[in-house]
């Protein structure tokens, strides 16, 4: 009710929004906000060797953690090292290109896209369930600009958007410092 006090709870309408607040879920200290969201075939091994990092780097920035012991939607701090992948915006073609080893890993149709911003910029941080954005964010070198997910409701007035169910895979490829392209 405290999230929702322009709705009676006595008298609710089909189809009417209401906001179902998430549980507060506690965060690695991850000062980089260099975060990963565990899926459900991932082990410290396979997220350590896509991030460029070993696995005791993996262990040691996740105090408290048990390396055999991940869970599906668990958080992780990633250490920082060279990104493994690159992005390529085209802003007029509406496309978000994620490159690996030269080869495109992944491309995305975005559902808004600020053609006025060009130029090369890097990601400096990820955040994770931001109540002014989708599912995730990806805030870009430049100020008020990111990459985020929307749900048709929504609006991204400042940078590019993506369906939720595309932001969140964007997400846990890309690491802090991934080098973005927009032309």
């Amino acid at each position: 009710m405290k999230s929702n006090p322009h709705i009676n709870p006595y008298n609710l309408i089909i189809g009417e929004l209401i906001c179902i607040p998430l549980p507060i879920q506690i965060y690695p200290n991850c000062p980089t906000t260099n975060y990963y969201v565990v899926n459900k075939n991932d082990t410290f091994e396979s997220i350590a060797k896509y991030f460029n990092v070993t696995p005791l780097q993996l262990l040691y920035a996740n105090y408290g953690i048990e390396l055999n012991d991940l869970y599906e939607d668990q958080i992780l701090c990633i250490p920082v090292a060279p990104s493994p992948v690159q992005i390529l915006i085209n802003s007029n073609d509406r496309k978000l290109y994620v490159f690996q080893n030269g080869n495109v890993l992944r491309t995305y149709t975005l559902l808004t896209s600020d053609s006025s911003r060009k130029g090369n910029f890097i990601i400096l941080n990820k955040q994770i369930d931001n109540i002014n954005f989708g599912a995730k964010y990806l805030g870009l070198s430049d100020i008020n600009l990111g990459i985020q997910g929307v749900t048709e409701l929504q609006n991204n007035q400042n940078g590019f958007s993506l369906s939720n169910e595309d932001i969140i895979e964007l997400f846990n490829l890309v690491s802090v410092g991934t080098p973005v392209v927009i032309i």
